[in-house]
Protein backbone atom coordinates (compact mmCIF):
# COMPACT_ATOMS: atom_id res chain seq x y z
CA UNK A 1 0.00 0.00 0.00
CA UNK A 2 1.56 3.40 -1.15
CA UNK A 3 1.44 6.36 1.50
CA UNK A 4 -1.18 8.65 0.70
CA UNK A 5 -0.47 12.34 0.23
CA UNK A 6 -2.85 14.04 3.71
CA UNK A 7 -3.93 17.76 3.34
CA UNK A 8 -2.96 19.91 6.47
CA UNK A 9 -6.77 20.50 7.26
CA UNK A 10 -7.46 16.51 7.33
CA UNK A 11 -4.38 16.15 9.75
CA UNK A 12 -5.92 19.56 11.75
CA UNK A 13 -9.34 17.62 11.78
CA UNK A 14 -8.25 14.36 12.81
CA UNK A 15 -6.18 15.30 15.96
CA UNK A 16 -8.70 17.89 16.70
CA UNK A 17 -6.40 20.60 15.70
CA UNK A 18 -3.56 19.29 17.02
CA UNK A 19 -5.20 18.86 20.16
CA UNK A 20 -2.61 18.65 23.75
CA UNK A 21 -4.75 16.09 24.80
CA UNK A 22 -3.75 13.65 21.76
CA UNK A 23 -0.05 14.64 21.81
CA UNK A 24 1.39 11.16 22.05
CA UNK A 25 5.04 12.84 22.37
CA UNK A 26 7.78 14.89 21.13
CA UNK A 27 11.30 15.25 20.06
CA UNK A 28 13.89 17.17 18.39
CA UNK A 29 11.78 17.74 15.19
CA UNK A 30 8.56 17.66 15.80
CA UNK A 31 5.67 16.52 18.02
CA UNK A 32 3.48 13.27 17.64
CA UNK A 33 -0.47 13.15 17.94
CA UNK A 34 -2.49 10.52 17.82
CA UNK A 35 -5.34 10.72 14.50
CA UNK A 36 -8.50 9.12 14.41
CA UNK A 37 -9.74 9.03 10.35
CA UNK A 38 -12.88 9.19 9.15
CA UNK A 39 -13.28 5.19 8.87
CA UNK A 40 -12.02 4.69 12.12
CA UNK A 41 -8.31 3.75 12.47
CA UNK A 42 -5.94 5.32 14.54
CA UNK A 43 -3.04 6.62 13.21
CA UNK A 44 0.33 8.52 14.90
CA UNK A 45 0.67 11.75 13.02
CA UNK A 46 4.63 13.19 13.46
CA UNK A 47 4.23 17.43 12.80
CA UNK A 48 7.78 18.38 12.10
CA UNK A 49 9.36 21.65 13.57
CA UNK A 50 10.46 24.20 11.21
CA UNK A 51 13.81 24.41 12.24
CA UNK A 52 16.06 26.01 8.75
CA UNK A 53 13.28 25.79 5.45
CA UNK A 54 16.13 24.76 3.32
CA UNK A 55 17.83 22.08 5.53
CA UNK A 56 14.17 20.85 6.69
CA UNK A 57 13.51 20.44 2.95
CA UNK A 58 16.49 18.18 2.30
CA UNK A 59 15.80 16.28 5.55
CA UNK A 60 11.85 15.83 4.91
CA UNK A 61 12.86 14.41 1.60
CA UNK A 62 15.62 11.85 2.79
CA UNK A 63 13.41 10.92 5.56
CA UNK A 64 10.49 10.19 2.66
CA UNK A 65 12.64 8.37 0.73
CA UNK A 66 14.21 5.95 3.31
CA UNK A 67 10.14 5.54 4.85
CA UNK A 68 9.32 4.26 1.52
CA UNK A 69 11.84 1.64 1.08
CA UNK A 70 10.57 0.05 4.37
CA UNK A 71 8.29 -3.08 4.82
CA UNK A 72 9.04 -5.26 7.60
CA UNK A 73 6.35 -6.80 9.76
CA UNK A 74 8.42 -5.34 13.45
CA UNK A 75 8.51 -1.67 11.40
CA UNK A 76 5.43 0.52 11.98
CA UNK A 77 3.85 1.08 8.17
CA UNK A 78 4.11 4.83 6.99
CA UNK A 79 0.57 5.38 5.80
CA UNK A 80 1.01 8.91 4.79
CA UNK A 81 2.38 12.10 4.42
CA UNK A 82 1.85 16.47 4.43
CA UNK A 83 3.80 18.76 2.29
CA UNK A 84 1.97 21.85 2.00
CA UNK A 85 2.75 25.41 1.71
CA UNK A 86 0.14 28.64 2.60
CA UNK A 87 0.52 32.02 2.29
CA UNK A 88 -0.58 33.65 5.55
CA UNK A 89 -0.74 37.27 6.94
CA UNK A 90 2.11 38.05 9.44
CA UNK A 91 3.06 41.49 10.84
CA UNK A 92 6.75 42.62 10.42
CA UNK A 93 7.98 46.16 11.07
CA UNK A 94 4.65 47.44 11.74
CA UNK A 95 2.70 46.24 8.52
CA UNK A 96 0.99 43.42 7.72
CA UNK A 97 2.99 40.97 5.02
CA UNK A 98 2.17 37.55 3.17
CA UNK A 99 4.25 35.02 4.25
CA UNK A 100 4.70 31.10 3.17
CA UNK A 101 4.42 29.06 6.00
CA UNK A 102 5.34 25.22 4.94
CA UNK A 103 3.51 22.11 6.62
CA UNK A 104 5.17 19.14 6.49
CA UNK A 105 4.04 15.65 8.35
CA UNK A 106 4.32 12.19 8.38
CA UNK A 107 1.37 9.67 9.26
CA UNK A 108 2.04 6.14 10.42
CA UNK A 109 -0.39 3.08 12.04
CA UNK A 110 -0.62 3.88 15.47
CA UNK A 111 0.42 1.12 17.95
CA UNK A 112 -1.24 1.30 21.67
CA UNK A 113 1.19 0.08 23.49
CA UNK A 114 3.56 3.37 24.20
CA UNK A 115 6.96 4.25 23.33
CA UNK A 116 8.98 1.76 21.78
CA UNK A 117 11.45 2.53 24.36
CA UNK A 118 9.81 1.51 27.04
CA UNK A 119 9.70 -2.23 25.83
CA UNK A 120 12.81 -2.02 24.52
CA UNK A 121 15.04 -1.26 27.88
CA UNK A 122 12.70 -4.39 29.44
CA UNK A 123 13.93 -6.73 26.77
CA UNK A 124 17.62 -5.32 26.99
CA UNK A 125 17.43 -6.20 30.72
CA UNK A 126 16.03 -9.55 29.76
CA UNK A 127 18.95 -10.19 27.55
CA UNK A 128 21.63 -8.73 29.74
CA UNK A 129 20.08 -11.12 32.58
CA UNK A 130 20.47 -14.02 30.13
CA UNK A 131 23.73 -13.21 29.05
CA UNK A 132 24.91 -13.11 32.87
CA UNK A 133 23.57 -16.02 33.85
CA UNK A 134 24.83 -17.73 30.67
CA UNK A 135 28.04 -16.60 31.47
CA UNK A 136 27.82 -17.17 35.08
CA UNK A 137 26.96 -21.03 34.43
CA UNK A 138 30.07 -21.25 31.66
CA UNK A 139 31.95 -20.44 34.08
CA UNK A 140 31.00 -22.59 37.20
CA UNK A 141 30.49 -25.52 34.81
CA UNK A 142 33.59 -24.80 33.18
CA UNK A 143 36.48 -24.26 35.63
CA UNK A 144 39.91 -22.80 34.51
CA UNK A 145 42.53 -26.08 34.51
CA UNK A 146 45.25 -25.88 36.04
Amino acid sequence: MEPEDVSFQILKEITNGFSELLKLGEGTFGEVYKGLTENGEEVAVKKLRCIDPCLDDKLFEKEFKNLMKLNHNNIVRFLGYCYETEKISIECNGRMVLAEQTHRALCFEFMDNGSLDKHLSGMLLLLLCIQGSFGLRVFVDHPKEE
